[in-house]
């Protein structure tokens, strides 16, 4: 989403047609996304906020980082905090997963480097996939044939006690020679909707 805020776009060239510099984006080993705007930190947090307003989302909250450390007079960089997000789309999510409450609502940070540049920062949607549970169990189909389909169940909006989630993942196989045949697969996402049962 924090992509589409303040227009990051992969591109070869590092400038628009009218020679202003194109944002540029990083990701961190621990899944932060770092993206470059073009503009200070306060006039970022503004177009954010006139963009989460025209996509009515909620802005719970503006923790100015920065602001708070000059009361204790400390110097810090701008920094600030748009906490928002949507109950409508979150609540399913944390009945669902109660422990998701502490990820969410969603945040970005709004900060200054130290040459001045102002940046973007917000958690991968990766982060939130799939987190470490002892308890998972995985299954590997090495030899399926072209006859043969696998059926995942990513989500299940039942709350009688069934499997709800499925996750899916790709790994490298220490066993596969050095030169493997390509492999291909189809894959197909498909929306089931079924009749309340009386």
């Amino acid at each position: 989403m924090a992509t589409y805020l303040v227009g990051a776009r992969s591109s070869t060239h590092s400038q628009f047609e009218d020679g202003t510099e194109k944002p540029k984006t990083t990701i961190q080993g621990s899944g932060i996304v770092d993206i470059s705007s073009n503009h200070s930190v306060d006039q970022t947090v503004e177009r954010l906020k006139r963009i989460l307003e025209a996509q009515r989302v909620s802005l719970f909250a503006l923790v100015d980082h920065s602001g708070e450390a000059e009361k204790v007079e400390m110097k810090m960089r701008p920094t600030k905090l748009l906490i928002f997000g949507s109950p409508k789309a979150g609540t399913p999510i944390m009945l669902a997963a109660p422990s998701i409450a502490i990820d969410l609502p969603l945040k970005i940070l709004t900060w200054e480097d130290s040459q001045g540049k102002a940046w973007v920062s917000y958690n991968s949607p990766e982060v939130y996939s799939v987190a470490f549970n002892p308890e998972h169990r995985w299954f590997y189909f090495p030899r399926m044939e072209r006859d043969e389909a696998l059926l995942l169940k990513c989500y299940d909006s039942s709350l009688d006690g069934r499997a709800r989630w499925t996750a899916h993942t790709a790994f490298d196989d220490p066993t596969s020679p050095a030169d493997p045949v390509p492999r291909e697969s189809i894959e197909a996402r498909t929306i089931a909707f079924f009749a309340p049962e009386k």
